[in-house]
């Protein structure tokens, strides 16, 4: 028994060898987030307050059309194995400094996850450094779990309230299509969907009840009086927090032999699955075309110009990176894309293509623990959104060709 067990340590510290050495040495890009993982450091006399309601910082608010929103005047501690932050909202439920509503230089910036800073420190977030080089106020209407229905029906809210230039809007259509559906989201949920009908007509209706839900303000206001608690933090910064499973996977992503076997599976995947982006219905993409067409006319209200973009999610960037025949896959679909925004007054521009250009590694733009965008990611994604705000070309038809 004992030469067994110490073979199998030998074969394990020999496999972790060898994955340090090839990750290290042939595919740098995918440590690049967790060279420094930030559940390492540590701090002394920080508090912050501490939630156990699964939708923190997103509550249902049934005063909201849109129904999830964030707290207001509230700072969250986000966690996870390669990021540890603090999320902070201001007295209307975004991130950021409010500019003036009178301010007619204004940029919206509209999205879900990816535009609210999932996982990012506020400076680090796309609409906080688009703030910084172009010196503009900006409103980020960024936040988790909404379908381009929800933005829609949040921008008609907020858009209404503040004089602005430009909305930009970011699509995640690798959730989108199926946040937009209500077969395919939780069905006890407090949400607005949207109802095709005929002729191109539609009609919003909500599924589930504002006080059922799991993330309704009951559940919240059981949770803050029997679970929550204001947490003080000593050494190591998110050990005290986290459930024994979260731990147990933090210290397993610490390994190189774990986020070797993690490459792979994504390599393999990004071969062989058609990712959602470009997997939808036609009811889908009705869906989606309608509203795009609420976001201009709401735009039109204001006279604002309205650029749309897909983020491209890590399945899509495997995808494309197979064959040339999956690029030109997607291609088309986001050439369909651009024309049909361009009928309705708006313009879609490709962040896939800023990336082919400059000949960006696409392990660059994900968290290495998740496949929200890190802190280059988001860097990279301004920088995109500054070259559009710098050229006047049209929707890009001819994508890469």
């Amino acid at each position: 028994m004992k030469i067994i067990l110490g073979n199998l340590l030998i074969a394990l510290i020999l496999i972790e060898f060898f994955s340090a050495l090839y990750l290290i040495h042939w595919h740098e890009g995918v440590l690049n987030s967790e060279k420094d993982p930030t559940y390492l450091n540590c701090t002394l006399g920080d508090q912050y307050e501490f939630r156990a309601d699964p939708g923190a910082p997103h509550l249902i608010d049934s005063l909201y059309p849109w129904t999830t929103w964030h707290p207001r005047n509230v700072t969250f501690r986000h966690t996870a194995s390669c990021f540890d932050v603090e999320m902070r909202f201001n007295k209307m439920g975004t991130r950021g400094t409010l500019p003036d509503p009178a301010d007619s230089t204004t940029i919206l910036f509209l999205g879900d996850s990816f535009v609210e800073g999932y996982g990012l420190e506020e400076d680090s977030t796309v609409a906080e450094r688009f703030h910084r080089s172009q010196h503009l106020p900006v409103l980020n209407l960024g936040c988790s779990s909404l379908g381009t229905t929800q933005m829609s029906l949040l921008y008609e809210q907020f858009g209404n309230q503040f004089r602005h230039q430009t909305v930009v809007t970011f699509l995640f259509l690798q959730n989108d299509f199926e946040d937009n559906d209500v077969r395919r989201f939780e069905a006890n949920r407090y949400k607005p969907y949207r109802r095709m009908m005929e002729y191109g007509e539609s009609e919003i209706r909500y599924s589930g009840h504002p006080e059922h839900t799991k993330w309704s303000w009951a559940v919240y206001k059981e949770h803050q009086s029997n679970q929550f608690k204001t947490l003080k933090r000593y050494g190591l910064r998110s050990i005290l927090s986290r459930s024994p499973g979260g731990l147990i996977r933090g210290l397993i992503n610490l390994f190189y032999a774990r986020r070797l076997v993690g490459y792979i599976s994504s390599c393999l995947k990004g071969h062989t699955a058609i990712p959602p982006d470009i997997d939808y219905s036609n009811e889908d993409l009705r869906i989606l075309l309608a509203d795009i067409e609420s976001i201009q006319r709401t735009a039109m209200k204001q006279g604002a110009a309205t650029y749309f973009c897909n983020l491209p999610s890590r399945i899509l960037l495997d995808f494309v990176s197979a064959s040339e025949e999956n690029l030109s896959a997607y291609r088309d679909f986001e050439c369909f894309l651009a024309n049909a925004i361009a009928d309705k007054g708006g313009q879609y521009v490709s962040f896939l293509e800023f990336l082919l250009e400059h000949h960006i590694t696409f392990n660059r733009l994900f968290f290495a623990c998740d496949n929200h965008y890190s802190n280059d990611g988001n860097a990279l994604l301004a920088q995109f959104i500054e070259e559009v705000f710098s050229t006047t070309e049209g929707a890009l038809c001819n994508l890469g060709r």
